[in-house]
């Protein structure tokens, strides 16, 4: 029985890890779209502010998609 705990307690350490890694990841981007459109507020390209839009969506959708959070 102890056995088996200290088996799944690595394994739930082993994914809390992997987790902990995607939503780093996944902030890090979150901030780089929202610099990206701070700079393109500023410079009122709309074109590219569009496409930032589109980017922070997709990049919400596939953490929605994929279950991270």
């Amino acid at each position: 029985m102890k056995e088996q705990w200290e088996r799944e307690k690595k394994r739930l350490l082993r994914e809390k890890a992997i987790l902990q890694d995607t939503a780093h990841k996944l902030n890090l981007q979150v901030r780089s779209a929202q610099d990206e459109a701070k700079r393109c507020a500023e410079s009122g390209k709309a074109a590219q502010k569009a496409r930032v839009s589109v980017q922070a969506v997709s990049l919400i959708l596939s953490v929605f998609r994929y279950g991270i959070i």
